[in-house]
């Protein structure tokens, strides 16, 4: 970050973030070389588990079109409803890089400059908060039921919530000096 903030005083913020972005593809590429693509490139399972050993309940519920082992062409992708899930689960990403912006000046407009840096310093926390407990909770209800349709849902639902908060926001009353 000092680093990030002598450059964009010595020479702009424009010509700082295209140099973090050649930066960042020129060190991030070969470093992706690094990385295998499943865990079978390592030797290892997905989530631990032996496919060849399904539990009770994933025996359960494999039937012909289930194949865990099944690899979807793209054509074949296209034809799902999951395809078109994740899709939308990009474009909520796209929104959701927005949304930072959005969300510190909401807070400027509302609560003015003085002590931007606390506030916001102080929303990050939550955030943080957030993003520590949000996935802990997914993993746990997702190993209580087997699968991730709980915690995908309650997580969905908070955010709602979280987008409902932010609509129905309104700008605070100055509190009363005496």
């Amino acid at each position: 970050v000092p680093l990030v903030a002598w450059g964009m005083e010595q020479f702009g913020w424009r010509t700082t973030a295209l140099a973090c972005g050649v930066l960042a593809i020129l060190v991030g590429y070969p470093l992706s070389m690094i990385f295998r693509r499943r865990p079978e490139d390592h030797g290892e399972v997905v989530d631990g588990h032996d496919p060849a050993a399904p539990t009770n309940a994933q025996a359960q519920e494999i039937t012909a079109n289930d194949d865990p082992g099944y690899e979807f062409s793209a054509r074949e992708a296209l034809r799902t409803s999951s395809f078109w899930l994740v899709g939308f689960a990009l474009l909520h990403g796209f929104a959701w890089g927005l949304r930072g912006p959005f969300m510190q000046a909401i807070r400027a407009d509302y609560f003015g400059r003085r002590s931007i840096g606390m506030i916001l310093g102080l929303s990050a926390v939550i955030a943080a908060i957030g993003q520590v407990l949000g996935p802990m909770l997914a993993g746990f209800l997702g190993d209580i039921t087997g699968d991730y349709l709980l915690g995908f849902t309650v997580l969905a639902l908070l955010a709602g919530t979280g987008f409902l908060s932010f609509w129905l926001a309104k700008p605070p009353m100055p509190p009363a000096h005496t």
